[in-house]
This record gives C-alpha cells, structure tokens and sequence, in this order.
C-alpha cells in the first residue's frame, strides 16, 4: 500500500511539474507576443514622428506661400483702392 501512495505522490508531482512548466511556457510565450507588439508600437510611433516632420515642413511651406500670397493680394487691393479714389477724384472735380 505504501508503494501504490509513494507512486500517487510521484505522479502527482509530475502533474504539478508538468503544469508549472505549462505555465511557464505559456507566460515565455506571452512574453514573447508582448515584445513583438511593443517592437511593432515603437516603429509606428517612430513612423509617424516621421511624418509629423514631413507635415510640418509642408505646413510651414504652405504658409510661406499664402504670406507672399496675402502680401501681393493686399497690395493690388491697395493699387486698385488708389485708382477708385482718384477716379472718384476726377469726377467729382
């Protein structure tokens, strides 16, 4: 009798072994996954500071090219604002 629990206990060691190496491997794997996710969260994060650059280059080009824009703009409304009054000018003479 003694025989048969000394070989229920050593079986249920191997159980409890087993298990404990189950678990460990299925944490090492989950280990693994999160790694990968984390190397995939730093090339995206790294991609899109890369496109944050290119956004901001092209916004502050856009905005260069509505200045110069604006300027010319304000100063044909002041040329064409010049030619009224003196027309007004004329005709009022």
């Amino acid at each position: 009798m003694s025989g048969k629990k000394g070989k229920l206990e050593g079986t249920a060691e191997e159980d409890f072994e087993t298990f404990v190496r189950h678990q460990l491997s299925s944490i090492s794997d989950d280990l693994k996954e999160m790694k990968g996710i984390q190397v995939q969260i730093q090339r995206d994060i790294e991609s899109l500071k890369s496109q944050t650059k290119k956004n901001e280059s092209s916004i502050s080009q856009l905005k260069e090219a509505l200045d110069v824009k604006l300027e010319v703009l304000t100063g044909e409304l002041y040329e064409t604002n010049t030619r009224i009054d003196r027309i007004e000018n004329d005709i009022t003479k």
